[in-house]
């Protein structure tokens, strides 16, 4: 309701609840009575760097969070360029093309417990998103298939933090 209420007053501001309790460092969604809570009004937004495989989590021009990433391997290279972040999905299924779907959980599913997708600017899918791993280890090196991989407890995070139509920045 909180969420609710500062957008009618502000339609302008991205906001969700996950953002709102990581600015107040809520923890198990809970407040009180005469608590008084920050609300950000800087847009978050992610920057993700190729070159050095670090994604950063940004409230305006402020970094509130960083990660190194797993990104594209050769022949699947991550696009370059500006999406929004669209769908947000908890224990994701894998969609391959041309093939069956890989159900959450299954040692083929590469996708880890979080999936958030990126729009193209015409607000179209794209195949491309964040997404947790069951392969840690990955971290730092080329071997997704153009999306961003992140660990599991990090794109946890992003996924409470980032709100949907957020833009996502890819840079070399």
């Amino acid at each position: 309701r909180i969420r609710k209420r500062v957008l009618d007053a502000r339609p302008d501001l991205l906001l969700c609840t996950g953002l709102i309790e990581r600015a107040n460092g809520i923890q198990g969604k809970v407040i009180h009575p005469d608590d008084v809570l920050k609300v950000p009004t800087d847009r978050a937004h992610t920057l993700v760097v190729l070159s050095a495989r670090w994604l950063l989590y940004m409230l305006g021009d402020e970094v509130v969070g960083a990660w190194q990433v797993g990104i594209g391997k050769p022949g699947h290279e991550t696009r370059i360029g500006e999406f929004t972040a669209g769908e947000k999905e908890t224990e994701p299924m894998w969609f391959r093309p041309g093939r069956d779907p890989v159900p959450f959980g299954d040692p083929e599913n590469p996708l880890g417990t979080r999936w958030i997708a990126w729009m193209t600017p015409d607000g179209k899918k794209s195949s491309l998103g964040f997404h947790g791993t069951n392969e840690p280890e990955s971290m730092g090196l080329a071997v997704s298939e153009g999306c961003i991989r992140m660990r599991n407890p990090e794109v946890e995070v992003l996924f409470e933090g980032l709100p949907r139509d957020s833009r996502v920045i890819v840079r070399p």
